[in-house]
């Protein structure tokens, strides 16, 4: 009978999976119909490239009223802000659905042992997909970022804090036991202080720097969706951008910019478009065939929050997010008229840092009430890349029991990889190579998380739950006893996943000078987490709305500060 149910549960996610998909695969060719001829002026004052958290910051902060702004993604409807949706929207029209380069050192549940980064493709950018969790991060983060001038106090702080008057991030307002529960466990053990996350939201929808941007009705800024750029032009002595090019609809354009252009298109969209346009290491351009402008390590010092721990967990009793759960009629209510509910759940309901623990202070957790067989494989098993011997021998077993993630992080991972251009063609996907575990230490840190979760699942505030670490053994670790060091270092190399914080392909002091300029350039800027020299201490959607805001403030042109 189990079997059963098991069956109709996963025919029901199915059709919801399908019916989604259908809307959104018909929004998304409505919106790329060119029924008028797009016109344009030939010359803006500014031009921003991307509508993501540094993007949308910046075009909300700008003064003027001659400003462009190009984002390759489509239009947002409000079905695409229920929190609880956001993983449908991967793997789907609306993210660039890039894949890595296959892991030498990590990934070897995976197929092709490659991991699927979801970055945005849509009017609001990586920040639509998101678990919209805000953190400021830890000062020391940040004085790479502002050189010998720092002062968090008075400067730093001030740009966090424009942010959070633009979004208001809330505390979370659904949760299940489950996340009482590590708060619980965190104090009864007093190594851990698990809480709630502070969620940018607005009547429990999803609320993203872009809505903020469009609610405020910039006169003069005229914002372009579909438009990927293929490259930035220059006036006549090779260093001064003028201008990007750009394609709409097959169709190709070109526009200017007087004062300058301001590429906010991600850790692996900004750097790409400068190496499309000559601006990057010597030997690749010419590897690839375009002519060098500016010898920098442009795609360089790519690093990712790198994490483990899908269906770590398991319970003795459900949860209750579930299809039918989830849909209904208590929690379309809750939802829509109150703001609340399972349908306002963004993914994580509690987070801790490690700040005072020697051994583990540059680890984070996060718990997430649900697992990727949460939809009996329909949809998150495709997302995630698992492979089919993993998927059938290892969480196919789990579809009968209760199981929850809880992911610890590197928040200061070591490892470093590249961003490179596959050929000339713009239109080509990149080469994403991470190179997880390429230092050892990031792979032996989260092998020391999960051990510290195991002594914290002897907690009573746990143990009342009946929350265990998940005992079956992974599929290409049975060799190993498990529970043991050499199993749990096998397990993290097989389930290796990204928390999908890319960053420092363009950073502050490498790439970009500490206002945001292109070294070597005039007038080109780029603004999001490729210029981050290091991650943040936590998920980097504040850090990069506080970097944007300084960015305004450093080139007088921000409605907050002034010069």
């Amino acid at each position: 009978m189990l079997g059963s149910n098991i069956w109709w549960s996963a025919m029901g996610w199915k059709v919801a999976c399908g019916v989604l998909f259908t809307i959104l695969l018909i929004w998304n060719t409505w919106e790329n119909l060119e029924i008028i001829p797009l016109k344009i002026n030939q010359e803006y004052e500014y031009i921003i490239v991307g509508t993501g958290v540094g993007g949308a910051t910046v075009a909300s902060g700008i003064n003027s009223e001659d400003v462009l702004v190009l984002e390759a993604g489509n239009e947002v409807f409000s079905l695409m802000n229920i929190p609880v949706l956001g993983p449908m929207l991967q793997d789907s029209p609306y993210e660039w659905n890039f894949y890595t380069e296959p892991q030498e050192n990590a990934a070897k549940a995976l197929k092709k042992r490659q991991v699927h980064w979801t970055l945005g493709k849509i009017f609001g950018g990586s920040h639509m997909l998101n678990n919209q969790i805000y953190i400021r991060g830890h000062p020391d983060d940040y004085r790479e970022f502002a050189g010998e001038e720092y002062d968090f106090q008075r400067d730093i702080e001030r740009h966090f804090e424009q942010f959070e008057s633009d979004m208001k991030p809330q505390e979370l307002k659904f949760r299940t036991r489950l996340a009482d529960a590590f708060i619980k466990a965190g104090q009864e053990s007093q190594n851990v202080n698990f809480t709630l996350p502070q969620v940018t939201q607005k009547r429990g929808m999803r609320y993203t720097v872009a809505n903020f941007y469009q609610n405020l009705r910039r006169n003069g800024h005229r914002v372009v969706l579909g438009a990927f750029v293929t490259k930035v032009t220059f006036e006549d002595d090779q260093k001064t951008a003028d201008g990007v090019k750009f394609i709409k609809s097959g169709k190709k354009y070109s526009v200017r910019a007087r004062k300058g252009v301001i590429l906010s298109a991600g850790a692996v969209g900004s750097p790409k478009i400068l190496l499309q346009s000559g601006i990057g290491p010597k030997d690749h351009l010419a590897d690839v065939g375009i002519h060098l402008r500016v010898d920098l390590p442009v795609g360089e010092n790519l690093m990712d929050h790198v994490t483990t721990g899908y269906n770590l967990l398991l319970l003795n009793e459900s949860l209750h997010l579930n299809l039918q759960g989830i849909l209904s009629p208590t929690s379309i209510f809750s939802m829509f008229f109150n703001g609340e509910g399972p349908m306002s759940m963004p993914g994580c309901e509690s987070l801790a840092i490690l700040p005072l623990n020697p051994d583990l202070s540059k680890l984070q957790f996060m718990v997430m009430p649900v697992g990727i067989t949460q939809d009996f494989g329909i949809h998150l098993r495709k997302i995630t890349n698992i492979n089919d011997k993993v998927w059938k021998n290892y969480f196919e077993k789990m579809l009968e029991l209760h199981s929850a993630t809880i992911l610890p992080i590197v928040l200061h991972p070591k490892s470093r990889g590249v961003v490179r251009l596959r050929n000339a063609d713009p239109q080509s996907s990149p080469i994403i190579d991470p190179r997880y575990f390429s230092h050892a230490e990031d792979k032996e840190l989260l092998v020391k998380g999960i051990q510290f979760l195991e002594k914290l699942f002897e907690t009573e505030a746990l143990q009342k739950i009946g929350a265990e670490i998940n005992p079956l053994l992974l599929p290409g670790c049975e060799s190993h006893p498990w529970s043991s060091r050499e199993y749990w270092t096998c397990y993290v190399e097989h389930l290796t996943l990204t928390t999908f914080h890319p960053a420092g392909t363009c950073s502050i002091g490498k790439v970009v000078e500490k206002d945001f300029r292109v070294m070597q350039t005039r007038k080109l800027f780029v603004v999001d987490a490729s210029v981050m020299p290091n991650l943040p201490t936590g998920n980097p959607m504040g850090s990069v709305g506080m970097l944007a805001n300084r960015f305004l403030t450093l080139h007088g042109i921000s409605r907050h500060f002034g010069h």
